[in-house]
């Protein structure tokens, strides 16, 4: 199984420090494993901060656009699953 290499790790976190910024994210990883199917694919976690300011979950799907577009333009066939992993207590945004 291939490692990700440094570069698209960095850019993944550039994504999600850009789009994210007006949330804290209290840690990150991002790994290469397989998937429920038994194929290759990268895997993001974020934990977030408690924050009280109510968190948008129009982003979940925009990040994702932004990381499997980034992903694409560096000839990556592997998908991206990124989760987001909220505090106990966060109020979300409804849709």
């Amino acid at each position: 199984m291939a490692n990700l290499s440094k570069k698209l790790t960095s850019e993944i976190k550039s994504i999600i420090d850009r789009m994210l910024d007006q949330y804290e994210i209290e840690k990150y990883a991002i790994r290469v494993e397989n998937d429920a199917s038994g194929d290759e694919a990268i895997f993001v976690e974020l934990w977030y901060r408690l924050d009280a300011r109510e968190f948008d979950p129009s982003v979940i799907g925009a990040v994702q656009t932004a990381v499997s577009r980034m992903l694409q333009e560096h000839d990556e066939v592997r998908f991206p699953y990124i989760r987001h992993h909220l505090p106990e207590g966060q109020k979300v945004k409804a849709a």
